[in-house]
């Protein structure tokens, strides 16, 4: 269960957040656009966005036309995130933290946090899921590639705006959960699947 970030927490977070907003808008996602920043107190160690990667722009791949999700009823809610071809935001970050001279990261890497933004047609999504995480392959590459401390999400309580946070094995674990209880009803209603 996430925890929700008591109030001088916030204030720690909320620039890093609104950072990530700004991230988001770079994304070429069709379906949602995504930032991450990796930080540790005022100090921001990485950041990153969802997008194609170079090499698939370079053969004309892009979301609008190649995405295995788009239009397909049984994949929405994230169900089938783990199809997709664009690096995510999350991984994005993740891979930029691991691009930092060891020397800088030693140290706070184990103490630092990662926001995460949601964008749909370039406008702010609130609360982005933190009670349904649902990309696997991030939190996987978040738990065992990273030290990050927790991963940080917006949610709405009581009409307010407030973040949550999860550990990283915990978001890992939440998000397989997750994963299994969304593919089951699309697994099952598959021809075949008695």
């Amino acid at each position: 269960m996430p925890r929700t970030l008591r109030s001088e927490e916030r204030s720690l977070v909320l620039p890093h957040y609104r950072t990530a907003l700004d991230i988001a808008l770079r994304s070429d996602c069709s379906e949602a656009q995504f930032g991450a920043v990796v930080f540790y107190k005022q100090r921001e160690l990485a950041r990153g966005f969802n997008h194609v990667p170079d090499h698939l722009k370079e053969i004309g791949w892009a979301c609008k036309s190649h995405c295995p999700r788009l239009g397909v009823e049984q994949l929405k809610g994230g169900v089938g995130s783990e199809l997709c071809f664009v690096i995510h935001a999350e991984e994005d970050a993740a891979d930029n933290l691991a691009k930092l001279p060891v020397d800088i990261r030693r140290g706070v890497e184990q103490k630092a946090s990662m926001v995460v933004a949601r964008l749909k047609n370039r406008k702010e999504v609130l609360p982005i899921g933190a009670q349904n995480v649902r990309c696997t392959a991030c939190a996987k590459k978040i738990a065992n590639e990273t030290q990050i401390r927790e991963i940080v999400f917006p949610i709405v309580i009581a009409g307010e705006m407030q973040f949550a946070a999860y550990g990283r094995v915990e978001f890992h674990t939440t998000s397989i959960i997750n994963l299994y209880e969304r593919w089951t009803p699309v697994l099952s209603a598959l021809p075949g699947s008695q």
